[in-house]
């Protein structure tokens, strides 16, 4: 542990014991004795002094991480020693030593650059082994370069950045893909957990969970960067295009992906499952148009339940169809206003969201109908990964920079549910026919 890590501890040990001492008062009914008051006090002048070196060991950890960018970063100076020899844990700095994500990449262009020479910047060996080695997913590698934890989460927030994606869980995950234990059994069925009812003294009938093993695996999505040597002078700028760019960038590839994706060497789509329902237009519906009667019947083929919260999403081309759907001249959307805070409003009870991921309106996919609970969607815990190399092209003075990230995502049902009293089936995903 590092003595930062345990400065942080002390202090987190003597406000619990501060914390203990009014919440044993409080619970009395009564305030503080004497006696207590002169160990409050004490705890109190505890906790500045521990403040005030704190503070100081801030200030000398940011001047080495200057330090370093400034004389270690091109390779022309000795490491500071606070550094050398040393990897940077997790656990001690969730930085890993950076003040930003641009330094990082001059860091990893600059060690590119050596060709592992005499000098790589310590700070590349964030989460590595103690023998110094740098990972690329657990394994020994001196070509990816682990991103420190704190950036790691603030990139994800950032490539999450979209109404769309942000409406589905992710399970995280150290593999490359998880189990996927999809019980397709219904109550009324005659499989998989059942009740009876039991007369007096009759034997009890057993029924087992029936689960369909699928895996669910991540798949890897990249966005590879090039930025002139010029760029590279500017910090601040560099670290928005590597960032806030490349993450627009993969945020786009996976919206799309989880809309219709393939399922081959990418997730399998909400509109290309075969877990999906399709209604049929209106008889003589006019071409381009979304009726009341659409969304009604769209909504009574959605399979609800499983925590899931129901979401509309649409093509921006729809909105103009939203005010006039009515039912015997009572609407059946409620615009946003200060009670309501979803983007675009209500549809029968349950949020809109427009995304460009969704068909033109009149084809099909313009207008989705989503239970997310019926979707299962992964991420790999130790990505993204970072790397760079200025070989590539040497000629035109540019550095080349790669972002790798591993996702997933699939349907929990193989199929739609029959339900036991109608013959209109159940998904969590319906969509409407095209009406040309």
């Amino acid at each position: 542990m590092s003595p930062y890590q345990d400065m942080l501890n002390r202090r987190a040990e003597v406000k619990r014991q501060g914390l203990a001492l009014h919440q044993a008062a409080e619970a009395d009914g009564r305030g503080l004795t004497p006696e207590e008051q002169a160990r409050d006090d004490g705890i109190f002048a505890q906790i500045e002094a521990l403040d005030t070196q704190i503070a100081a060991m801030e200030i000398e950890r940011e001047t080495e991480r200057a330090r370093i960018h400034r004389q270690g970063v091109y390779g022309t100076a000795s490491v500071p020693a606070v550094f050398s020899g040393m990897h940077i844990r997790a656990e001690d700095d969730p930085r890993g030593g950076w003040a930003n994500l641009g330094e990082m990449a001059l860091a990893v262009m600059a060690a590119s650059r050596q060709g592992g020479g005499a000098f790589v910047d310590p700070r590349l060996h964030y989460g590595a082994a103690p023998s110094g080695e740098l990972r690329e997913f657990g394994a020994t590698s001196g070509e990816g370069y682990l991103v420190p934890q704190e950036f790691r989460a603030g990139i994800w927030d950032v490539v999450f950045d979209d109404p769309f994606i942000d409406l589905f869980t992710f399970e995280p995950t150290s593999t490359g893909q998880v189990e996927l234990n999809a019980d397709e059994t219904t109550p009324w069925g005659t499989s998989g957990v059942l009740a009876y009812w039991r007369a007096e003294r009759a034997q009890m009938t057993a029924s087992r969970p029936t689960n369909a093993h699928r895996m669910t695996r991540t798949y890897q999505l990249y966005a590879f960067i090039l930025a002139t040597n010029e760029l590279m002078r500017d910090v601040p700028l560099l670290n928005d295009r590597i960032t806030n760019k490349a993450a627009a960038a993969i945020t786009w590839k996976l919206a799309e992906a989880f809309m219709r994706g393939t399922g081959v060497g990418q997730p399998l789509g909400l509109l290309t499952a075969t877990a999906k329902i399709e209604v049929s237009k209106e008889t003589s519906q006019v071409a381009d148009t979304v009726v009341a009667e659409n969304v009604l019947k769209m909504y009574s083929r959605l399979l609800r339940g499983n925590g899931g919260r129901p979401f509309w999403v649409i093509n921006p081309d729809v909105i103009p169809e939203l005010p006039t759907m009515s039912i015997a001249q009572q609407p059946v959307w409620l615009p946003p206003n200060g009670l309501i805070g979803t983007p675009l409003g209500i549809l029968l009870g349950a949020p809109i969201y427009e995304s460009e991921h969704c068909d033109t309106v009149g084809d099909v996919g313009d207008i989705v109908l989503v239970n997310p609970a019926g979707y299962h969607a992964i991420r790999r815990t130790d990505a993204p990964e970072f790397a760079s190399s200025i070989h590539l092209y040497f000629d035109y003075n540019e550095t080349a920079f790669r972002w790798t990230f591993e996702v997933g995502g699939q349907p929990f049902l193989s199929n739609v549910i029959t339900p036991p009293y109608s013959s209109l089936t159940r998904a969590h995903v319906v969509t409407l026919a095209a009406r040309a």
